[in-house]
């Protein structure tokens, strides 16, 4: 399957015709479905090689006219609003002050909520941290793992890069040289980036704990819950609204 000229994994159909299957796993009932092969090489935060194709490609994806029927919208609630819940829930549930995390999170939403409309909206791919991709011989990029994929802003897929591989700045101007080359990013976009990387930091940390099976208990420990408050605080301080 093509995006315009971004190449992506597609959905294998079962014989039935169905693209997933639903099986009893230990942590309940999980969705499982198979995707062609995203052939090449996986990209690496350390490498800084293929940035500039991915952001290119990246762009390519937004810009598309695939249909969005049926995928979920990506508002403040979803992003920033309910995970910060499940967060402090989770601090109140092994006896921390949730104090810090809802400040910044207030913070947050104070900035981002009367700029979410002036955002450019669309197709995202939603986890685009830099993993989520590979590189053929000739550069080309194929993505895959589109389980967060909805219609929303944009700038939240360049957010999430931002806080992933993207923190590192040799690996993030590469990766804006790309897009930019497909499509210019607005001044509101631009603006917004980082306070999405610490929106960003909320979602995946109430994801983690949402999801958290047997093998992942040993994450669930203070000195853990500790890292992501002090990576929300790092992030927010890049925010010149928010020192």
């Amino acid at each position: 399957m093509r995006v315009l000229d971004a190449p992506v994994s597609a959905p294998v159909p079962c014989l039935d015709g169905q693209l997933n299957k639903f099986v009893d796993a230990p942590e309940g009932v999980r969705a499982v479905a198979l995707f062609d092969e995203a052939s090449g090489r996986s990209l690496s935060r350390e490498d800084f090689t293929g940035w500039e194709e991915f952001g290119s490609a990246l762009a390519q994806i937004h810009i598309s006219k695939v249909a969005g029927e049926g995928l979920p919208t990506l508002a403040i609630a979803q992003l920033l609003l309910n995970p910060s819940k499940q967060w402090r829930t989770k601090l109140h549930a092994v006896g921390q002050t949730d104090f810090e995390v809802a400040s910044l999170v207030e913070g947050l939403a104070r900035l981002i909520e009367p700029v979410m409309p002036y955002l450019p909206i669309g197709l995202v791919h939603g986890d685009t941290a830099g993993g989520n991709a590979h590189m053929s011989p000739d550069g080309r990029i194929a993505f895959f793992d589109f389980m967060w994929t909805g219609i929303g802003p944009w700038c939240w897929d360049l957010g999430t890069f931002r806080r992933g591989a993207g923190e590192i700045d040799r690996n993030w101007n590469a990766l804006c040289k790309g897009y930019e080359s497909v499509r210019k990013l607005a001044d509101s976009e631009l603006a917004a980036i980082p306070i999405l990387a610490a929106i960003r930091c909320v979602f995946t940390t109430a994801n983690i704990i949402d999801e958290c099976d047997l093998d992942l208990q040993a994450e669930m420990t203070v000195p853990w819950l500790d890292k992501r408050a002090s990576e929300l605080k790092r992030l927010c301080d890049r925010i010149p609204q928010l020192v």
